[in-house]
């Protein structure tokens, strides 16, 4: 009894063990990739505002167009690589730079053998895990990284203050020490400054391109978004401009500006990626067609999808 016992805990862990690790590993990865894609989003974009401000625009709408352009350009491709790698990029049994081969993710969910390798699954997977792990990480990082940044400068002046220029100190000790003694206005007046509303545009874009470039991959990605949107991410920004910022300054602007160019953009991307899905990555065409067979299958369905939505956007006016 205890050989057939220990012989059915074998078989078990022969076929559950490589599920459960494979599973963390990449559970880990999309989680490891998602902080790195927020910390270098947040690097580019101060050098992306340096390079903007040393390119000396005469005006502001331009100066803003082009600071767009250059976040979101980089944004887009560190946010989708991976999965526009693993959507159309993966060739089955190819080396990459020597390393290799280059194979799917395996499906565990399938009837077939547990070595069959399935791009869709890997898309869907990573579609989940990344959109997943990046609204976690974007909200903790906008709710921590101020109190972070505060915590560092307030180790940094009480015990290694030969570390920070004098007017850091100067301006640490004003408003960590001499504003308790102040009233609550001045206590509001040492808040963070909110500047602008470009990081939350910029949030919010990706986290559209995630919603409607693989839509296919993860259709309850909208229900999502939805949910994050209408009660964490309403909740965070209310709380941030009324209780932990300072009261930002006035700004007029006519409309969205270049984020409304972008979606748009995005809008006709959106076709080409969920087209290219179903036909290419999904599996469901190569029994019936052909490879040149499946490309003009992806021509007509991309055309008449951009056609019908071209004829929408005309015909539908944009007021009532």
């Amino acid at each position: 009894t205890h050989f057939n016992t220990l012989t059915l805990l074998s078989r078990v862990l022969e076929y559950q063990l490589p599920l459960y690790t494979h599973t963390l590993t990449h559970h880990n990865t999309g989680t490891i990739n998602a902080v790195i894609i927020t910390l270098f989003n947040g690097f580019y974009s101060s050098i992306a505002l340096a390079l903007t401000e040393f390119e000396n625009h005469r005006t502001e709408t331009q100066f803003q167009v082009s600071r767009t352009i250059k976040v979101f350009i980089f944004q887009f491709v560190t946010s989708y690589f991976t999965l526009f790698y693993a959507a159309f990029g993966k060739i089955q049994g190819s080396k990459i730079f020597g390393v290799g081969p280059d194979t799917c993710m395996d499906n565990y969910f399938k009837e077939e053998p547990y070595n069959r390798n399935d791009c869709m699954f890997e898309l869907q997977y990573s579609v989940i895990v990344l959109f997943g792990c990046m609204i976690v990480v974007n909200n903790v990082f906008e709710v921590g990284f101020g109190i972070l940044k505060e915590c560092i400068l307030k180790c940094l002046c009480a015990n290694c203050s030969c570390c920070c220029s004098g007017e850091t100190v100067q301006d640490f000790r004003r408003k960590h020490i001499l504003v308790l003694r102040k009233s609550r206005l001045m206590q509001q007046y040492f808040l963070d400054r909110y500047v602008d509303t470009f990081d939350d545009f910029a949030e919010l874009i990706i986290q559209f391109g995630y919603v409607t470039l693989f839509a296919v991959a993860f259709p309850l990605s909208p229900l999502f978004a939805l949910v994050n949107n209408y009660f964490i991410e309403r909740w965070l920004d209310r709380t941030k401009l009324l209780h932990w910022r300072s009261r930002p300054n006035l700004r007029g602007a006519q409309d969205m500006g270049t984020w409304m160019s972008i979606i748009e953009v995005m809008g006709f991307l959106t076709v080409t990626t969920n087209a290219g899905i179903c036909v290419f990555t999904s599996g469901a065409f190569d029994a019936d067609y052909s490879a040149s067979g499946r490309v003009f299958l992806f021509l007509f369905i991309e055309h008449l999808i951009i056609i019908l939505r071209v004829s929408i956007e005309y015909f539908a006016p944009d007021q009532s």
